[in-house]
């Protein structure tokens, strides 16, 4: 396992476990061990805040940007062994907590405590594990939502709105199977159809759509697109 000295004074330890994450080449279960190492060298009252930054940051992980090396510990097959005994009772237990729609500090409290260090996550690399599988589970990083005000309509409105839409739907088709250099620019026409579209039910509806149809539509995953597009 790689040796690394503690934080530096100039970074917090969530910047200091954030870049330690970034920046180790190797298989994610080998990783996800020596980030949980260090998470465990902290004071317990740190520990679900360390859990956090790393939920938070790991998708912006690139194996191609890594700079220091994890020797191999886990086989392949030791992964699967591990997801068959561990796979599913990490995944109960992570949708338990999300179903509870508590707020994000206390979730990754939980999230740490019920989880990353539940009695019931024992033998070599069980603990390890359940962290690789909570980082990469779509689930996280947790957000409180507030559905309360989400848009809901009747399926005959549904239908209605739907029809009004028939053409700026395919048109959303039709972009998607555009061979473009970049997928940005796949979404940016998408976002023009959407910004065509005053009214926030018939984006609503649009957008269920695509949601419904992503999976189809040559393999795009066009909302992920759009997410990149809006923050440009």
């Amino acid at each position: 396992m790689p040796q690394h000295s503690s934080a530096s004074e100039s970074l917090t330890r969530e910047e200091f476990i954030v870049g330690l994450a970034l920046g180790l080449r190797g298989n994610d279960l080998d990783v996800s061990e020596v980030l949980l190492s260090e998470i465990e060298k902290s004071p317990g009252a740190e520990r679900a805040a360390l859990l956090r930054a790393l939920c938070e940051h790991w998708d912006l992980r690139r194996r191609d940007e890594c700079v220091e090396e994890v020797p191999i510990k886990y086989t392949d097959q030791q992964l699967e062994d591990l997801k068959n005994r561990f796979g599913r009772v990490v995944d109960g237990m992570l949708e338990a907590l999300v179903q509870m729609k508590m707020a994000e500090e206390e979730f990754y409290c939980r999230l740490y405590s019920d989880v990353v260090s539940s009695p019931f996550l024992s033998g070599e690399g069980a603990r390890a594990f359940a962290l690789y599988w909570i980082l990469v589970d779509k689930k996280i990083p947790y957000f409180r939502v507030d559905i309360a005000h989400a848009t809901r309509m009747p399926d005959a409105e549904y239908r209605r709105v739907m029809k009004l839409l028939n053409k700026h739907r395919a048109k959303v088709r039709f972009v998607q199977q555009l061979k473009l250099e970049q997928r940005t620019q796949v979404a940016d026409l998408v976002l023009e159809v959407f910004d065509s579209l005053t009214d926030r039910r018939e984006r609503v509806v649009l957008m269920s759509a695509i949601l419904s149809e992503r999976e189809t539509l040559g393999g795009l995953d066009l909302v992920s697109e759009l997410h990149k597009a809006l923050r440009s």
